[in-house]
């Protein structure tokens, strides 16, 4: 009976994770969007990074709350709620028509998503096979967003929002609602479970602070740098600022919880420089299996330097591959990328639910070397049609910048890794978890 429990919710955390993750990375989007004037579609793309940074905001806070309940059902509850909100959210989007804010939908999803996913991240991290379900679901969220024609930059050389904007529902109603009832069920199992003896009943708000100034501060780096692509300088003040503010965050996270955090910011800078080719809907799964097999060799055989070699030859392949444009270049990439994230997610694990959320959020939120690829692949730009539309060039591998930036903003955090890692071990005088049961 417990197997089957504990299948049930490392197969609800993979599910519920995936639909968090794609909530807040992708931006809401039904049939009718195309009908919506360009106003509209131009805010949803603008205002997409601020929902994703609400969203992610909401998952640390929700995750650091329903760890200090006194048992888990709470937490199954909190994710219950997201998941029901996430639901009609897309059923009311599904019924109204063009003349509807896709920016208010948008932000009530990404908020949903976050809700969804601090929830989960309190409930199902007392397990290893749930944990397993959880970190493969918020990695597969990646793959199928990259997999998944982006709505508003279709790969076209034109890029003019309407123009390019390719409709579509992700993630569906009808996933949303088989993780609700999963989700349901999950909590239903979880409705005996033991309270736990809390020595302490504050809320840490170590985690609540240092993860609402990092999202914010990443997104204002990243806003900032679409003004000074073009300023050595300036870049190097964005990277330094970003290392410091991450590394005063693991610094101020419990014993040595940080280093998990820094080895996901070190992954999603080098991650962000490799240039994602087109991925064919078949490779989905066995991209999320190759993910699955290197949080495992992770798990089994962790090793800090190699995890953070790996992370630092990514952004050295991102340099190579600058001007390389081939099939064969794309999925090599894939894979090398999937395996070492799921070998960097596999290392060092930490024992605390938030911490763990808002190492994870971070791989989700737009970052620095995102911004400065995205503004660098900018050509020449003319006004095209007799709307006046602006049609830009735009090469994703027009600059070797990223790389060398992501490649410093590693070295930066192998620092304070290494500061992080001279800390003395102290056991925790408060439970990590809301469950007190044994771990299967």
């Amino acid at each position: 009976m417990r197997y089957a429990h504990g299948t049930v919710e490392a197969i609800t955390a993979f599910l519920a994770t995936i639909v968090a993750g794609l909530s807040l990375t992708l931006p809401i989007d039904f049939r009718w969007s195309t009908e919506s004037g360009p106003l509209q579609l131009n805010m949803l793309a603008h205002s997409q990074p601020r929902a994703i940074a609400a969203g992610a905001i909401v998952a640390v806070i929700v995750a650091t709350f329903a760890a200090t309940a006194l048992n888990e059902l709470i937490a199954w509850c909190t994710a219950l709620f997201g998941i029901v909100v996430l639901f009609v959210n897309h059923l009311l989007g599904q019924s109204a028509g063009p003349d509807s804010s896709v920016t208010t939908l948008n932000f009530l999803d990404a908020l949903a998503g976050g809700v969804l996913l601090g929830g989960l991240g309190a409930a199902v991290l007392h397990r290893r096979t749930s944990a397993f379900g959880w970190t493969v679901g918020a990695i597969g969220s990646i793959v199928i967003s990259e997999a998944l024609p982006a709505p508003y930059h279709t790969g076209m050389t034109g890029y003019h929002v309407r123009a390019n904007w390719v409709p579509g529902n992700s993630p569906p109603t009808w996933m949303i609602g088989v993780v609700l009832v999963l989700i349901a069920i999950s909590a239903y199992l979880n409705r005996r479970q033991p309270t736990a003896n809390r020595l302490s009943v504050e809320l840490p708000m170590a985690p609540i602070v240092t993860g609402v100034v990092l999202i914010a501060s990443r997104l204002f780096v990243a806003e900032w740098i679409t003004h000074h692509a073009e300023s050595v300088p300036a870049i190097a003040i964005a990277a330094a600022v970003t290392v410091i503010v991450a590394g005063v965050t693991a610094l101020l996270l419990p014993g040595r919880e940080g280093v998990f955090f820094l080895l996901a910011a070190a992954l999603t800078a080098a991650g962000n420089a490799i240039v994602p080719g087109q991925i064919p809907g078949w490779s989905v799964p066995i991209l999320i299996l190759l993910c699955a097999a290197g949080l495992l060799i992770g798990v089994r055989w962790s090793s800090l330097p190699l995890a953070l070699t790996a992370a630092a030859a990514l952004a050295l392949a991102a340099v190579a591959l600058t001007h390389v444009h081939n099939s064969v270049a794309d999925a090599a990439g894939e894979v090398a990328l999937v395996l070492i994230a799921g070998y960097c997610l596999g290392t060092s694990p930490p024992r605390h639910s938030a911490s763990r959320v808002l190492a994870i959020v971070i791989l989700l939120v737009p970052s620095l070397i995102v911004a400065l690829r995205a503004e660098l692949s900018f050509g020449t730009c003319d006004l095209i049609g007799v709307d006046r539309a602006i049609v830009c060039d735009f090469d994703e591998r027009s600059s070797a910048v990223p790389g060398w930036t992501a490649f410093a903003i590693v070295l930066g955090y192998a620092i304070f890794i290494y500061v992080i890692r001279r800390r003395p071990l102290v056991p925790d005088t408060v439970p990590a978890t809301p469950r007190t049961a044994p771990s299967d």
